[in-house]
């Protein structure tokens, strides 16, 4: 029994200073590991030529142009959604809108309180001009299949923020009461139905003044160029016609002073 209480005794304190020696090596542990800051290995950046050279070898995968139904059998292409009646109604507008109008101006619109797109609205609306927000599927009905299908690039955001003016005579309000509204930002212009324009390229034009004043003033410059060239081809013809009138004159004179003498 003795023996046995001693082999008690023995194992206790064996397990006691296995703990304290567990206990200071994971207190060592802990004030090395947390004595100094962690120092990753900071990647080095390769040399421009280098960098060149890897995104020429990067490879290029083609897109597969195989349809989902075919890639899985259990998939079935969605049916044909028809368009919402209102959403025709709209398109309509726009249409009517676009060919009335001379000037449209496109405008990129981030995050716009009701009440300012109101107010906005009504100070072009002041101006004679109007500004509609329509989203894209109005856009792709008005605008797919004729000439300005490109416009549906920017119909990208919602809503597709359009504004039609009547004339070019109000660019520089057009500027004016945009730089009111930071969150409409105005991005292009389509021009009499024909050629796009950026922004700085409307800022020049709002500079010419009216376009039927400059038609006029080339018209004159085209008119001015026509007289010059007439007049320098029949120039010689001219002076040839005066040399002989008179001529005709003279010799006219000349039998007359003959006759009274």
């Amino acid at each position: 029994m003795s023996l046995m209480i001693q082999v008690a005794n023995c194992i206790a304190q064996a397990s006691s200073d296995s703990r304290r020696i567990v206990g200071q090596v994971l207190l060592n542990w802990s004030q090395v590991r947390y004595r100094r800051a962690v120092a990753f290995r900071e990647y080095r950046q390769p040399h421009f030529k280098q960098k060149l050279l890897l995104a020429v070898c990067e490879p290029v995968f083609p897109r597969s142009t195989i349809p989902l139904e075919e890639k899985c059998g259990h998939l079935r292409p969605p049916p044909p959604r028809s368009d919402h009646p209102y959403d025709i109604l709209l398109a309509a507008d726009m249409a009517q809108e676009l060919k009335q109008s001379k000037l449209l101006c496109l405008f990129h619109q981030n995050q716009f309180s009701r009440s300012d797109r109101k107010l906005l609205s009504n100070e072009f609306e002041h101006e004679g001009m109007l500004l509609r927000y329509y989203n894209r599927d109005i856009a792709r009905i008005c605008l797919q299949d004729t000439p300005y299908q490109p416009l549906l690039h920017f119909a990208i955001g919602y809503p597709f923020t359009v504004l039609f003016a009547p004339n070019l005579e109000k660019i520089d309000k057009i500027f004016k009461i945009s730089r009111k509204y930071p969150q409409a930002i105005l991005m292009c212009a389509l021009v009499e139905h024909r050629r796009l324009i950026t922004n700085d390229q409307l800022q020049e034009l709002a500079k010419l003044g009216d376009i039927d004043q400059q038609r006029a003033i080339l018209c004159n410059t085209l008119m001015i160029g026509q007289q010059q060239m007439i007049s320098t081809l029949t120039h010689h013809t001219s002076q040839l016609k005066q040399l002989i009138n008179s001529r005709h004159q003279e010799l006219e004179k000349n039998d007359q002073h003959s006759q009274n003498r």
